[in-house]
């Protein structure tokens, strides 16, 4: 199961697109961020208290490494880690806030896969909500679809190395092994959900 960024009400404020290249969530019962993965601290910035634009207009900002990916989390009150740090999933990494260029408090958060704003992927899935405005409470489920049974196979048959986020979403069992029958339930999940959508 994914985790969110805020224990209770998750609140998506704005969506990732366009030129916005996170998500806005707003936790409304409990401003502690959260770790959605475990990784180490790659980077720490303090925000200057003016400045604007740049990676300033972050404000406070927490670079989160893991599997390959940086995690973004900006605009916090406070923070509570330092650079190289190890996290697990849940680890608080701060508090809300409102410093950089914001408008009002909530944590922007950002999944990269390189270092330059190009690399930039859609984080809903790494934090439990969907990319839409909208309250979340629960995480929710993965989508799945034929091309993951697929990746199971192929893992399965030892034609490719297993990632560990290939292990949180394809180890249906959580028996630490990604098996054909790991594959078979992934395909019968994806049959449902499109027999769910052609409903």
């Amino acid at each position: 199961m994914q985790m969110m960024i805020f224990k209770g009400i998750n609140r998506v404020t704005q969506t990732y697109g366009g030129s916005h290249g996170g998500i806005d969530i707003v936790g409304d019962t409990d401003p502690t961020v959260r770790s959605v993965t475990d990784g180490e601290v790659y980077s720490v910035q303090y925000w200057d208290g003016k400045t604007k634009t740049g990676s300033q207009s972050y404000g406070n900002l927490v670079i989160v490494t893991h599997d390959g990916k940086r995690f973004y989390y900006a605009h916090l009150k406070s923070i509570a880690v330092k650079t190289n740090q190890q996290l697990k999933p849940g680890d608080t990494i701060g508090i809300m806030g409102s410093t950089g260029n914001v408008t009002g408090p909530h944590v922007h958060f950002e999944v990269r896969t390189g270092s330059t704003t190009k690399t930039r992927v859609d984080p809903a899935p790494y934090c439990g909500v969907e990319n839409k405005k909208g309250v979340y409470t629960e995480p929710v489920p993965h989508k799945y679809t034929a091309k993951d049974a697929r990746r199971a196979l192929r893992i399965a048959a030892t034609l490719e190395t297993p990632t560990e986020e290939d292990y949180r979403l394809l180890d249906l069992d959580n028996d630490g092994k990604i098996t054909a029958k790991d594959a078979r339930d992934i395909l019968r999940r994806a049959a449902e959900l499109e027999e769910e959508t052609n409903n």
